[in-house]
């Protein structure tokens, strides 16, 4: 399992969606200034003063970690490894849309006057990229295994 090359992308990707809980992804200027992680608005120098909590960002990245554990523990059933990855770079793509839509809602409540997107945006990007690659891979194990089941 471990020693698949695409085991070692989805387990790359598997620990940048952890990462991805705790990395700013955009800042919102206004009379203060605010600081949206992935599961929470803030104020920036205040502790536990939480603004908003973005839900669809929580739901979707838990279920992109739920997926690639599935990926990675489905090593035998490469079909159903491939419509996963398909599902994962999907949920990707979601987090990605829903991280820009409550930016935007956020910042027209908070009357903010710029957006600054951080480092922590391109995450889903290299996730959606890692994943492919690995499903690159498991067509290519599969193509070998059609292949091998030829020449019997």
């Amino acid at each position: 399992m471990i020693q698949r090359k695409q085991t070692l992308f989805l387990l790359a990707a598997l620990i940048l969606t952890v990462v991805l809980y705790f990395l700013p992804l955009a800042e919102m200027k206004a009379t203060t200034h605010y600081i949206y992680k992935l599961c929470y608005l803030k104020e920036n120098g205040t502790d536990n003063h939480f603004l908003f909590y973005p839900y669809g960002n929580s739901i979707l990245n838990s279920l992109l970690l739920l997926v690639l554990l599935g990926i990675i523990f489905l090593y035998k059933k490469r079909n159903l490894q491939m419509k996963f990855c398909g599902l994962a770079i999907l949920l990707n793509t979601g987090i990605i849309a829903s991280v820009f839509f409550y930016a935007e809602a956020y910042s027209s409540k908070l009357g903010a006057e710029s957006i600054n997107y951080s480092y922590g945006l391109f995450i889903p990007i290299i996730n959606a990229i890692l994943i492919y690659i690995a499903l690159r891979y498991i067509r290519k194990d599969e193509m070998l295994v059609k292949a091998a089941n030829r020449l019997r």
